[in-house]
Protein backbone atom coordinates (compact mmCIF):
# COMPACT_ATOMS: atom_id res chain seq x y z
CA UNK A 1 0.00 0.00 0.00
CA UNK A 2 1.16 3.56 -0.70
CA UNK A 3 -0.04 6.37 0.68
CA UNK A 4 0.96 10.26 -0.63
CA UNK A 5 0.04 13.29 1.00
CA UNK A 6 0.24 16.19 -1.39
CA UNK A 7 0.70 19.24 0.08
CA UNK A 8 2.99 22.58 0.06
CA UNK A 9 4.36 24.09 2.83
CA UNK A 10 0.86 24.83 5.04
CA UNK A 11 0.50 23.97 8.59
CA UNK A 12 -2.63 21.39 7.66
CA UNK A 13 -0.62 19.72 4.95
CA UNK A 14 2.32 18.84 7.88
CA UNK A 15 -0.20 17.77 10.17
CA UNK A 16 -1.70 15.66 7.95
CA UNK A 17 0.95 13.77 6.97
CA UNK A 18 2.20 13.31 10.20
CA UNK A 19 -1.20 11.96 11.44
CA UNK A 20 -1.44 9.98 8.37
CA UNK A 21 2.22 8.35 8.80
CA UNK A 22 1.42 7.64 12.60
CA UNK A 23 -1.85 6.22 11.59
CA UNK A 24 -0.28 4.32 8.83
CA UNK A 25 2.57 3.01 11.27
CA UNK A 26 0.14 1.89 14.11
CA UNK A 27 -1.99 -0.38 10.94
CA UNK A 28 0.90 -1.87 9.47
CA UNK A 29 4.43 -0.29 9.44
CA UNK A 30 4.89 -1.66 6.04
CA UNK A 31 2.72 0.83 4.94
CA UNK A 32 4.76 3.24 2.33
CA UNK A 33 3.57 6.88 3.20
CA UNK A 34 5.20 9.65 1.10
CA UNK A 35 5.35 13.58 1.68
CA UNK A 36 4.59 15.25 -1.96
CA UNK A 37 5.51 18.73 -1.46
CA UNK A 38 7.15 19.64 -4.70
CA UNK A 39 4.89 22.04 -7.23
CA UNK A 40 5.84 20.29 -10.33
CA UNK A 41 3.97 16.99 -8.94
CA UNK A 42 1.09 18.48 -7.33
CA UNK A 43 0.29 20.15 -10.76
CA UNK A 44 1.29 17.06 -13.17
CA UNK A 45 -0.91 15.01 -10.34
CA UNK A 46 -3.70 17.81 -10.86
CA UNK A 47 -4.53 18.50 -7.72
CA UNK A 48 -5.76 21.76 -6.45
CA UNK A 49 -6.93 21.23 -2.59
CA UNK A 50 -4.39 20.85 -0.42
CA UNK A 51 -3.81 18.95 2.05
CA UNK A 52 -4.49 15.52 -0.52
CA UNK A 53 -4.37 11.92 0.55
CA UNK A 54 -4.30 9.50 -2.48
CA UNK A 55 -4.21 6.22 -1.23
CA UNK A 56 -3.22 3.53 -3.77
CA UNK A 57 -3.57 6.19 -6.52
CA UNK A 58 -7.87 7.18 -5.47
CA UNK A 59 -7.97 10.17 -4.00
CA UNK A 60 -9.74 9.61 -0.57
CA UNK A 61 -9.74 13.23 0.86
CA UNK A 62 -9.04 16.51 -0.50
CA UNK A 63 -8.70 20.24 1.66
CA UNK A 64 -9.55 18.55 4.93
CA UNK A 65 -6.97 18.48 7.92
CA UNK A 66 -6.99 14.89 9.31
CA UNK A 67 -6.20 13.74 12.77
CA UNK A 68 -4.94 10.43 13.05
CA UNK A 69 -8.16 8.90 14.27
CA UNK A 70 -9.74 9.99 10.56
CA UNK A 71 -6.32 8.99 9.23
CA UNK A 72 -6.63 5.51 10.32
CA UNK A 73 -10.46 5.02 9.31
CA UNK A 74 -9.43 6.15 6.04
CA UNK A 75 -6.61 3.69 5.51
CA UNK A 76 -8.61 0.71 6.64
CA UNK A 77 -11.64 1.66 4.73
CA UNK A 78 -9.15 1.66 1.61
CA UNK A 79 -6.70 -1.13 1.74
Amino acid sequence: MIIKVIGNCCHACHATYQAVKNAATDIDPNIEVQHVSDIMQILQLGIINAPTVIINDKIVTSGEHLTIEQARQLILQNR
